[in-house]
């Protein structure tokens, strides 16, 4: 069977966006959702909607109110002629939900509307008296909100090969990028001098490693290396001459795995000793005819777009939130009645592969987390009381 790839949110939509057809976008969310705290409704077409948009039963009431956000909105009352932000219709909201007498409906007007941070929904923002609070589109309209940020200014400047570059932001950090809609892969390739395992990492056959730019930031890619249907990465800690160090606990944990009873005698497999990276990911030096690269040294992009193509003319946007829309509530405050309905949520990065715990695949996505000879993730039995067994992303196999 046909594994996803790592990164769930390279997976790109035929528009290079990924409407929300499903839970909210951050875990907190999700678990409100499937609760029934915060109500989906009938999301922005899709194969995957129908099922969705049917399990919301229901009337709609009439709206006491409507407010109006737009995507250069900066009014405070939220009127047709003064719409507001997204921030500022959220905070209209809450001046108006403590005793609602019918539906609070915000309507978002045509245009992306970029978030500078996740739409995070508390018992603040809940309806009242059976009454919910509706964000959805204004008639007509298809409002995108979106953690991305749009990559400007580009120069030629590396004639030669086509390089364009475009100077960004140094708090930018993502890993992906979307041209027209069209998510472009990043600088990779096989690796170019012969590597051979050694300890914490690899000894190259020669010292051009060394002279690549920004070594913490290169990617070593492992498909298949902890059985046939992984693909782990790691991220290289530094290049000294020809020694290669890997970061640390990725390495440990794709080469050297805890073994619980529980799995025995099928152990989830180590990579192998004579493995090698069947690719190498985010080194500039690698970076071919419709790749890009993020240095995050010189806070540029670098991008080599087809020929004669000029990316000043295209709409790129680099995903920078990992989380666009969140719940959080308790049992005295709980998030309820909001129903989100029509909206496209898009661009959206997951950075946790890029750091020190890398993506030490198990399997199906599931992960290794941080140093495994404290307390080995999946490894105890069930507990009590619940939650004393780090199970971190590792499923528990059976009782003891």
């Amino acid at each position: 069977m046909p594994r996803p790839h790592t990164d769930r949110t390279h997976t790109a939509h035929p528009r290079g966006r990924r409407p929300w057809t499903g839970p909210l976008v951050g875990l907190s969310a999700g678990v409100l959702l499937l609760a029934g705290l915060v109500a989906p409704e009938a999301a922005v077409a899709s194969p995957a909607a129908p099922a969705l948009a049917q399990a919301t039963s229901g009337s709609q009431a009439r709206p006491s109110q409507v407010l109006h956000a737009a995507p250069r909105g900066g009014g405070s009352r939220c009127s047709a002629s003064r719409p507001c932000s997204v921030e500022g219709a959220q905070k209209r909201v809450r001046a108006l939900n403590d005793d609602l007498k019918g539906d609070l409906v915000v309507e978002l007007a045509n245009g992306t509307y970029r978030l500078d941070e996740p739409l995070d929904l508390t018992s603040a923002d809940s309806g009242s008296n059976g009454h919910r609070v509706v964000w959805q589109p204004a008639p007509g309209a298809h409002p995108v909100l979106s953690g991305g940020r749009a990559i400007t200014g580009w120069q030629k400047t590396d004639p030669a090969r086509g390089i364009w570059t475009a100077e960004v932001p140094a708090s930018l950090r993502t890993r992906q990028l979307y041209v027209d809609g069209k998510r472009i892969p990043v600088a990779q390739g096989p690796a170019p001098v012969d590597l051979t395992r050694s300890a914490g990492g690899y000894t190259a056959a020669d010292s051009t490693y060394a002279k690549w730019r920004n070594p913490s930031d290169v990617e070593f890619v492992f498909t298949g290396g902890n059985g046939s249907w992984s693909e782990s990465r790691c991220r290289v800690k530094d290049i000294r001459g020809t020694r290669l160090t890997m970061r640390r606990p990725c390495w440990d944990n794709v080469t050297d795995r805890p073994k619980p009873p529980a799995q025995a005698p099928s152990y989830f497999p180590d990579l192998a000793a004579d493995a090698k990276p069947t690719r190498i990911e985010n080194a500039y030096e690698l970076l071919h005819p419709g790749q890009w690269y993020p240095d995050t040294t010189r806070h540029t992009v670098s991008y080599i777009p087809p020929a004669g193509t000029d990316p000043n003319h295209a709409d790129v946007e680099a995903p920078v939130l990992q989380t666009l829309v969140s719940g959080h509530g308790t049992l005295d405050k709980p998030v309820h009645d909001i129903v989100l309905r029509g909206l496209t949520f898009a661009d959206a990065t997951w950075l946790d592969p890029s750091g020190d715990n890398g993506f030490a695949e198990i399997q199906a996505n599931v992960r290794i987390t941080g140093d495994q000879k404290v307390k080995p993730q999946g490894t105890c039995g069930f507990t009590v009381p619940a939650g004393t067994c780090p199970f971190g992303a590792n499923a528990q196999d059976r009782p003891p």
